[in-house]
């Protein structure tokens, strides 16, 4: 197992099998590997997070990153590693609301009318809470780094021009037409 396996691993492995109430319990046990607040922040929105742990698990920061929008903007973009493979993600854009981020693959999905919701992931008190089903497949890990790196380098148009070249879907992907 890789270290950002080993460091990201949880009891969350058999969620299935643990109540909400089990979730928080935990959450609170270890808060600072899910969010900068303090327990008794969290405790004012027992009840929001309660709830949303229903459809929602938790994610320790190290199993998330900050990306770049295609028109180059920061903190509006979320990358979330797979609860059990490091070499799938799913990609968010932040929605209208302050809290609420919409799978990027899920609304492509749901423009071309193929599927009949799209994914949310909700952010409280800095604790993200992905959800537990989702309609997609995740994306390749190094194909999205790769569009990634083209918009750090200020490269709009290349990390554009893969998005109509390169099938972001894991186990998809073709390296061949990745410029790099």
């Amino acid at each position: 197992m890789e270290d950002n396996e080993a460091e990201s691993s949880h009891v969350f492995d058999d969620k299935e099998n643990l109540s909400p109430e089990k979730i928080f319990a935990d959450i609170l046990k270890s808060c600072e590997e899910y969010t900068t607040e303090k327990v008794e922040v969290l405790m004012l929105n027992k009840s929001k997070i309660l709830s949303l742990l229903k459809t929602h698990r938790p994610l320790k920061m190290v199993d998330y990153f900050y990306g770049l929008t295609g028109n180059l903007l920061k903190n509006r973009c979320l990358i979330v590693f797979e609860w059990d493979d490091k070499r799938m993600v799913r990609h968010y854009y932040k929605h209208f609301t302050k809290h609420m981020w919409r799978c990027i693959k899920c609304k492509q999905l749901y423009n071309h009318n193929l599927v009949s919701t799209c994914s949310y992931l909700f952010m409280v008190n800095g604790i993200v809470f992905v959800p537990n089903n989702h309609e997609c497949r995740p994306r390749d890990y190094e194909i999205v780094m790769q569009y990634q790196k083209f918009l750090e380098e200020g490269n709009p148009q290349l990390a554009r021009s893969m998005v109509h070249t390169v099938n972001f879907d894991f186990g998809e992907s073709s390296h061949a037409y990745v410029v790099i």
